[in-house]
């Protein structure tokens, strides 16, 4: 009886102990679970007539717990005789711990353990079956064509490892995988996005886009078929290919997936953008949002419009737009799926992003970079430097100064990145030389006949060629060191 209670006594201190750090477990020393066997974490161990002993608490190792029970009663009982500090490693493993016994506990595995391993345990980047993953391959268990005997989740969960890594060796099980496939079904195909996008992640566009159109010899699950078609067409975007990636997206729509369908809308819609086709995009927009829609689709629908407005210098109406927009997310944010509701999250962000955007622009229709204009010196010849001028949509501008000794390049073209917020303009400014004892310091005027009575005048200095910066003090000449050094030296004798 004295040594019953002597083991609730140091079942109930460990037990407080988890509860108040609940790693603790993993300090504990494999002899103790030896001797303590795991329970439910709802159920008491029945320990003689005590009937109100609290069970000990694992803390996170609860939930992998469950994960070893799975595995130790398999249909092949492989790891039913495994000892309670082997169950401690399990439950550390499913609770991706990856310090270093675990990882000797792994070692230690058979390739069929770990084979069996794999195939209980749920794949994701650096989890603990990533671990066993890299344990397989580390002890040579899957060299050359060793994985070709492998169950099939197990090789797709290999090949998603090594893609992980931008390993070509993923590309054989991918195909491999994909070879074993009889015809079109409607199930899902993994192997085919994990292939896609490892093609994606290597520049190989134009292997990917061939690849995801050859999704109707696998897959006839329409909901798949319009999402790789649409990844088709961003491959052939980004391969430059824009004819290719306008018939791919105009091809999503024949599957009759409304969100496919409406996103595919949104990328033409961008496309045209970027080949500033402003009126192109809007009537793709336009006749979308006039199309069946569900609520969730008109957002990017919306977010798109607003951008053809914003773009041209309707910031009203692109406001109104994006507030559209961003209300319609409220109402749909909380009904829609996962996934959607992620891409939907990104959405609402750019709205905001732009509604703040066309608040600045309203105080400041453009801007100029960087203010005051510092020329830097070089000696007694024309310096030069570059303006900058930013502005939500392509502007004439008229850019002039006073002072004779200032040129004024002409400005050249408007661009704008994909997902920039603003045109950008770049103007050369050139400064003649500088008298020894003068500092020059004038203007730059810069207006457009677009906002009358706003202009901005942006200072402009530059140094004469005899002044000394501060970044120049204290700095010597290459060389003068070793001659002080020595001076000083025969200075001393």
């Amino acid at each position: 009886m004295t040594r019953l209670f002597t083991t609730i006594a140091v079942l109930t201190a460990l037990g407080t102990a988890s509860a108040q750090v609940p790693e603790a477990w993993k300090d504990w020393p494999p002899e103790v679970f030896d001797r303590v066997a795991l329970v439910q974490p709802s159920i008491p161990p029945p320990v003689a007539d005590v009937h109100e002993l609290a069970p000990v608490t694992l803390g996170t190792a609860a939930t992998a717990a469950e994960w070893v029970r799975t595995v130790a009663e398999d249909g092949a009982g492989l790891l039913r005789a495994v000892s309670n500090a082997g169950r401690l490693m399990l439950a550390r493993l499913g609770a991706d711990d990856d310090s270093s016994p675990v990882w000797a506990w792994l070692r230690q595995q058979d390739r069929k353990t770990l084979v069996r391993l794999a195939e209980q345990m749920r794949w994701q980047p650096c989890s603990g079956c990533d671990m066993v993953l890299r344990t397989l391959v580390a002890e040579g268990h899957v060299s050359g064509r060793g994985w070709m005997d492998l169950p099939n989740a197990v090789i797709l969960k290999l090949a998603n490892h090594w893609r992980e890594l931008l390993d070509d060796r993923c590309v054989a099980l991918y195909q491999h995988l994909l070879s074993r496939r009889a015809g079109p079904t409607d199930q899902s195909i993994p192997e085919l996005y994990g292939l896609g996008s490892h093609y994606m992640a290597r520049g190989q566009f134009e292997s990917a886009a061939a690849l995801y159109l050859s999704a109707p010899s696998y897959t006839k699950h329409r909901t798949q078929l319009a999402n790789l078609t649409f990844d088709a067409a961003a491959a052939y975007a980004a391969l430059g290919d824009i004819e290719a990636a306008e018939s791919a997206y105009g091809r999503v729509a024949q599957y009759g997936e409304a969100w496919s369908t409406g996103m595919a809308t949104v990328a033409r819609a961008l496309m045209c953008m970027d080949q500033r086709q402003w009126d192109g995009a809007r009537k793709l927009l336009m006749a979308a949002q006039g199309a069946p829609n569900s609520d969730e689709v008109r957002v990017p629908l919306l977010w798109a419009l607003a951008c053809t407005h914003y773009f041209e210098g309707d910031l009203d109406r692109a406001a109104e737009l994006l507030r559209q927009a961003l209300s319609l997310y409220d109402s749909v944010r909380k009904v829609a799926p996962y996934g959607t509701g992620l891409v939907l999250a990104e959405f609402a962000d750019k709205a905001q992003t732009a509604l703040a955007a066309i608040g600045r622009w309203r105080e400041q229709p453009f801007e100029c970079l960087p203010t005051p204009l510092v020329v830097p010196s070089v000696g007694h010849a024309t310096a030069k430097a570059l303006l900058v001028i930013r502005s939500p949509c392509e502007i004439a501008l008229n850019v002039s100064a006073q002072d004779p000794r200032v040129r004024i390049a002409p400005p050249g073209q408007w661009t704008r990145a994909r997902h920039s917020l603003y045109f950008r303009r770049d103007v050369e400014v050139e400064v003649a030389p500088v008298a020894a004892a003068d500092q020059l310091v004038t203007s730059i005027t810069v207006e457009s006949p677009r906002y009358p009575g706003f202009r901005l005048a942006i200072p402009v200095v530059r140094e004469s060629a005899s002044t000394v910066t501060r970044a120049e003090i204290g700095r010597k000449r290459p060389g003068t060191g070793a001659r002080d050094a020595a001076g000083a030296a025969n200075a001393s004798h």
